[in-house]
This record gives structure tokens, C-alpha cells and sequence, in this order.
């Protein structure tokens, strides 16, 4: 691939990356994930591309999927500090999920034992 190709992807990928900051900033989660996925097809490994993708797939409760872009991003750049706090918001998400589902149990449970 010559100079030429690699700027123009870069310049790709960098216009869908400012339109999907732009989506974040409207809180318009769903258009900011596909602009930023739709620039990590032209620059697949941007640190900053990795970073918000992640933020926006927390906000759409996508938690697996931002576990696997913010593990990716963790091998690639592990002293990114804020890939860090995304990892902690993921981990507080399973936490809270693990504790609804623990909660719905048990009432579920004192429910079923409730006389007919």
C-alpha cells in the first residue's frame, strides 16, 4: 500500500471518528457506535477509536462487546489510563446485572413459596 492509500484511509477513518465523537456528544449512542466501528474498518487499531467505541457500547448496555473492544485495546495499549476506567464501568456493570439477576432470584423463589 503506498502514502497516498494510507493517508486517504486515515483521512477516512478520521471523518467517521469526528462524526461519531459528534453522535456521543447528542447522546445518540446507536449512530456514534456505527460511526465509530465504520472508522475502525479504515484504521482498525486507533487508540482513540478503541477508547470511545467502548464508552458507547457501555451506554447501550453492550457489555460483553465493549469487554472484548476494551480487552483488545488493553493488549494493544495497556497504559491508556481511560481504557482502564472503562474496564472498571464494565466491571461495575456485571456487577450490578449479577446483583439484579441475584434479586429477581429471590423474589422469584419467595413468590413461588407464597400460598395459592
Amino acid at each position: 500500500m503506498n502514502n497516498n492509500t494510507k493517508d486517504f484511509l486515515i483521512e477516512v477513518a478520521k471523518r467517521h471518528f469526528l462524526k461519531g465523537v459528534e453522535k456521543l456528544s447528542c447522546l445518540e449512542y446507536q449512530l456514534a457506535e456505527e460511526e465509530f466501528k465504520k472508522s475502525l474498518t479504515y484504521a482498525p487499531d486507533r487508540e482513540s477509536t478503541l477508547t470511545n467505541l467502548g464508552v458507547v457500547l457501555i451506554k447501550l448496555g453492550k457489555i460483553k462487546e465493549a469487554e472484548q473492544i476494551i480487552n483488545h485495546s488493553l493488549r494493544l495499549y495497556p497504559e491508556n489510563p481511560e481504557l482502564l476506567v472503562n474496564y472498571g464501568f464494565i466491571y461495575l456493570s456485571k456487577e450490578l446485572l449479577d446483583r439484579k439477576s441475584t434479586r429477581l432470584n429471590s423474589s422469584h423463589e419467595w413468590i413461588s413459596r407464597m400460598p395459592s
